[in-house]
């Protein structure tokens, strides 16, 4: 069995056939039964982009992948209709967001890394001066003092 059909199958274990019913027929509302290929299909999706937000292989087996591939699959089905978009898209960012949860199962991986934090109250100086114009680096000479260099003369 692939990993979509194994996929699939968990999300119509986890979740009521009612809520399944309107996502996977959005253009038969009298649908009856749970259309299962556009179910897979979105299973599929759901898959692609876990290896492109997630950074790692989709892996059916691991419960973290499967936990975070469940929720991405019902994202896939409302972003492609059946609800509001407003629904929608806040499903999309619960787990394709910068924050979300694929953000999260990449941060675990060997690839993750944190975001540099500082509990320092300094901030960093603006590289322009209150006129507008651009700061002179500190090493030219322009921007030195009158007279505090030695000026060059003619021999």
């Amino acid at each position: 069995m692939a990993d979509k059909d194994t996929l699939w199958t968990n999300v119509k274990a986890a979740y009521a056939t009612d809520l399944l019913l309107p996502l996977t027929n959005i253009h038969d509302a009298t649908a009856i039964a749970i259309d299962d290929a556009v179910g897979t299909a979105a299973a599929q999706q759901a898959i692609d982009y876990f290896v492109m937000y997630a950074e790692t292989t989709f892996v059916i087996t691991t419960s973290t992948h499967n936990a975070v591939g469940i929720r991405a699959t019902i994202a896939v089905l409302l972003e492609r209709g059946g609800v509001s978009s407003a629904l929608a898209r806040e499903e999309w960012d619960e787990v394709f967001g910068d924050t979300g949860l694929l953000s999260k199962v990449k941060k675990t991986g060997a690839r993750g890394r944190q975001a540099f934090t500082t509990n320092s109250n300094m901030t960093q100086a603006s590289g322009l001066t209150s006129s507008g114009k651009r700061r002179k680096p500190w090493g030219d000479v322009e921007s030195l003092p009158v007279n505090y260099m030695p000026r060059s003369s003619e021999a």
